[in-house]
């Protein structure tokens, strides 16, 4: 079995402190801004100058939930990722242009790529083990969940950090508003955006505060919307879960009134007045916000507890056993989570 045994989360609402904040944040335009943890309490301050916010954000992020799970040797750290540290990309093809290509500092080049997240907190933990960062989109995140459940699976490891953290660029972000992606105003097409990082222990052995057990993860490209609800069949009877046996479903929805056609199709198949969960209102949208909603499916199953704030429509429950999450994004990169109670 695997077992979730420590979380860290940096979003748009005050999660660092390792619970769901009972204020909300209400966000203030189409671009929500992260709510910075204690920077200073995890990174010397030599050192955040020279980092970026994904970088800061997932450093702190796996500290929480390492010292959490309680400080575990590693066996692996996975780190999924969209786009990357891509402020530093920006900085460093800013420099070329009023530079003329000339007298660069590689500082910015060499602190933009897609690892450096993972690289630098294996730094920080002096950590040699297996250490992989996925770049899959929408799936970034899921994507390192199933190489971390299928090496926990196999005995390759006990112990592995995964987690999913993507920050947000001033000029990259202006581009994805002129493509459609980012909201302009209220009736425009896009989703309100964000960033953030979540990192979780993932372990063969069960701990007092073990959140819940990771079941199963299935990842697909493409799905259409009328075969939904026959993929989440298909999914469950591969984990041997019945329909009728989950207790809540988290949807990764956001607000564009696009590509909305999935989530009625995958909730018909589901009994009426189930507790149906949406958290990308509070978490804003990235490639890795289903990181967030992960540990959100988490938290429900360890404190048995569903927060209004999340609730879409259904019922409360007076306990979780199975969760399931789905999420896709602009009709690709299609994902579903079973988490269960421990």
């Amino acid at each position: 079995m695997i077992y979730i045994n420590g979380s860290g989360c940096i979003s748009a609402q005050k999660t660092f402190d390792g619970s769901f904040p009972e204020e909300i944040i209400a966000p203030e335009g189409y671009i929500l801004p992260v709510v910075a943890p204690p920077y200073k309490e995890y990174i010397s301050p030599a050192m955040i100058r020279r980092m970026g916010a994904g970088v800061k954000n997932g450093v702190v992020a796996s500290a929480i939930a390492l010292k959490e799970a309680g400080s575990p040797e590693l066996d692996a750290i996975i780190t999924g990722t969209g786009v990357g540290c891509i402020k530093d990309s920006e900085n460093f093809l800013m420099a070329i242009l009023e530079n003329q290509e000339a007298f660069l500092t590689p500082t910015a080049f060499i602190q933009s790529t897609h690892n450096t997240v993972g690289a630098q907190i294996a730094l920080g933990l002096g950590c040699k083990a297996y250490n992989f960062s996925y770049v899959n989109g929408a799936i970034s995140f899921e994507s390192a969940l199933v190489d971390a459940r299928l090496q926990l699976l196999n005995g390759e490891a006990r112990t592995i950090l995964v987690g999913g953290v993507d920050e947000k660029a001033d000029f990259t972000y202006r581009l994805f508003a002129l493509a459609g992606l980012i909201k302009t105003g209220e009736d425009s097409p896009g989703a309100s955006y964000s960033e953030g990082a979540s990192f979780f222990v993932l372990e063969t052995g069960k701990k007092e505060q073990s959140y819940a057990q990771l079941k199963d993860v299935q990842v697909m490209n493409r799905l259409e919307p009328e075969a939904t609800g026959h993929g989440l069949l298909q999914f469950l009877q591969r984990t041997g879960t019945p329909v009728e046996a989950i207790d809540a479903v988290v949807i990764g929805k956001n607000d564009d009134t696009q590509f909305q056609d999935y989530y009625p199709a995958l909730l018909s198949e589901f009994p009426a007045g189930i507790p149906v969960v949406h958290y990308k209102h509070l978490s804003g949208e990235y490639n890795t916000a289903s990181a967030f909603g992960f540990g959100l499916a988490a938290g429900i199953l360890k404190k048995q507890q569903l927060p209004e704030a999340v609730l879409l429509s259904g019922e409360t429950r007076p306990g979780y056993r199975n969760i399931l999450l789905y999420n896709q994004y602009r009709g690709l990169d299609h994902s579903f989570i079973l988490l269960s109670g421990c």
